[in-house]
């Protein structure tokens, strides 16, 4: 199972990159609105968590929030079912793509946008995709500690 976490976390990350590069070349001259909640608006987050927080307050707890996620995933991994590979699979490649993104190029690339009349999230990422469904897989799907 750790082979297939290390391959999903990998084919994962290349994917939000992929699409925040594709983002960046697409969007820049121009935002595109699909239907009347749901749009490709290129934006830089230079905060952090959807740039509710600074990046020098959340930083370092961030980078260690990753490495952690990862290291328990490759841990649980060896003796843990598809119930524990996937999700925390989706959380390490979500925080790896934000992280490398923020790195790379000093900021968070975003660019989707939902909004129900006048009530909009954040714009975001595929990586907030893959942290928020993985997260929430790991609370919904019962799974019992390879300890």
């Amino acid at each position: 199972m750790r082979t297939t976490f290390l391959a999903l976390i990998i084919a994962l990350t290349i994917a939000d990159l992929g699409a925040k590069a594709l983002a960046r070349f697409a969007l820049r001259e121009s935002d595109l609105e699909l239907t009347p909640f749901f749009a490709l608006r290129l934006r830089f987050n230079e905060g952090s968590t959807f740039g509710f927080l600074p990046m020098e307050t959340a930083g370092w707890p961030v980078t260690f929030f990753v490495i952690i996620v990862v290291c328990l995933g490759w841990w649980y991994a060896r003796r843990g079912g598809w119930r524990t590979v996937w999700p925390t699979a989706l959380v390490s490649a979500g925080g790896i793509g934000n992280l490398a993104d923020r790195i790379l190029r000093g900021n968070v690339t975003d660019y989707v946008a939902i909004a129900f009349g006048r009530w909009q999230l954040p714009i975001f990422n595929l990586a907030d995709v893959f942290l928020v469904s993985g997260v929430l897989l790991l609370v919904l799907l019962p799974s019992k500690p390879p300890i």
